[in-house]
């Protein structure tokens, strides 16, 4: 199976499609993690912008955001102070340390929940969870 690296676009002929979000294969071309980067799509090597989460080209789903918004927000509205949002967003240090410190006394619990209803929160990948009634996204 050919797929291309996200990072500089060569592609990388793999035998198991296992090794995609493996962190320890690399690309040979830049040494790169394959699926890190948002240069190309992994499935027809066209460019895409590091934004994308779908390829218009082949249709290939590039980011996958496993975090729901509501779902979010009302952890962290009824849970906040201890940190659950945080750890159901895949942010587990974070989430330890407003465990630990009762979401810093409810301030950092605040800020959150502002982020989360901004759309300005992300997950533990880096990904937005983006807002329902915010349709655009920050480039």
């Amino acid at each position: 199976m050919i797929v291309y690296c996200r990072n500089c676009g060569q592609p990388i002929n793999i035998n198991n499609t296992g090794l995609l979000n493996n962190p320890r294969f690399i690309c040979p071309n830049c040494g790169m993690p394959i699926m890190q980067g948002g240069n190309y799509c992994y499935k027809c090597g066209k460019p895409t912008f590091p934004t994308d989460r779908v390829c218009i080209n082949c249709g290939s789903v590039l980011k996958q955001t496993f975090s729901d918004w509501l779902t979010t927000l009302l952890l962290a509205v009824f849970l906040g102070t201890l940190g659950v949002h945080r750890f159901y967003t895949r942010n587990y240090i974070t989430g330890l340390l407003q465990l630990i410190t009762l979401g810093g006394l409810g301030v950092w619990t605040l800020i959150d929940i502002i982020r989360i209803l901004t759309g300005d929160f992300k997950d533990g990948y880096g990904n937005p969870i983006p807002a329902p009634y915010n349709k655009t996204q920050k480039i």
